[in-house]
């Protein structure tokens, strides 16, 4: 550890004395130093990421929200362990794994990674911690929504609306979405969950109308609105928390269309903006 910030100090990213409170706060905050820098130090994250390129001599990998999961990576993986270990699969590619870890020179964890995957194939990059926990959350959060979809979907069990909801709001701050847009697809009995997202909508995922249904009832119940009520317009807030993501505030517009059906869209900060937590926001081309 002690070459480790001898390493870091001969770089002159930051002054001793930053980087001596940057540890205290880090260990107070249960945080990595490297966070911790680039939150209340100004430090950037591309002279953390060249930083701990050159000091493992590897591939320096940020939090990606856009990167999809290599399913066959995970069959024998959970999300605790990984959390716990700090390290996850990224891709395959010519049968080799890229993993993403915090640490590439503990021998240790090496060892165990090489263990759980089976494999000496593995191309090792290095990531701040909190980016490596954002990866797990990310693809775990992606295969639990589509398993409880997909079983109420085919009747095996009754559909897990809180956990949906729970799943769908932190996928959309972890993304960086700015809103959340359900549109009817009449002619298939289905609705679209869309995502706002650099310009565009982006299907998050579809769910049959009935299932949609129970999650707008979820969604009104936690702003304190009436679920039944589809006859007027209106505007409520929603405060949200869950273990691995910080308290944010959703914005909820509920507007009456044809057919006694009913339009609701979502506006959520995006992450890293404290800001608007507490303040609302336009939607942008709001459309059902």
């Amino acid at each position: 550890m002690e070459q480790y910030y001898d390493f870091f100090l001969r770089q002159k990213i930051t002054t001793q004395q930053d980087f001596q409170k940057a540890i205290s706060i880090s260990q107070k905050a249960n945080a990595s130093v490297e966070a911790t820098l680039i939150k209340h130090f100004q430090v950037t994250k591309e002279a953390i990421g060249k930083f701990l390129s050159a000091f493992y001599n590897c591939q320096f990998i940020e939090y990606n929200p856009k990167m999809s999961r290599a399913d066959h990576l995970f069959t024998t993986l959970n999300r605790s362990r990984l959390l716990n270990e700090c390290w996850v699969p990224l891709s395959c590619d010519e049968n080799r794994i890229v993993v993403l870890v915090d640490d590439p020179s503990d021998t240790k964890k090496i060892a165990i990674i090489k263990d759980a995957l089976q494999t000496d194939g593995i191309n090792f990059a290095v990531g701040i911690k909190e980016d490596v926990e954002a990866f797990i959350n990310q693809f775990f959060d992606q295969i639990e929504i589509f398993d409880l979809v997909s079983a109420a979907e085919a009747g095996k069990r009754p559909i897990e609306v809180a956990e949906i909801v729970d799943i769908m709001f932190s996928e959309a701050y972890r993304q960086g979405a700015s809103d959340i847009h359900f549109e009817s697809l009449e002619s298939v009995k289905k609705e679209r969950i869309l995502f706002w997202m650099d310009g565009e909508y982006r299907e998050y995922m579809t769910v049959p109308d009935d299932v949609a249904t129970d999650i707008l009832k979820r969604i009104k119940s936690m702003a304190n609105l009436d679920v039944d009520d589809r006859r007027l317009s209106k505007i409520a807030y929603i405060k949200f928390r869950r273990d691995n993501l910080p308290e944010f505030r959703l914005t909820i517009t509920t507007c009456p269309t044809e057919n006694l059906r009913e339009a609701v869209f979502l506006k959520i900060p995006t992450a890293g903006d404290p800001a608007d937590l507490e303040k609302g926001g336009s939607h942008p081309d709001q459309r059902h």
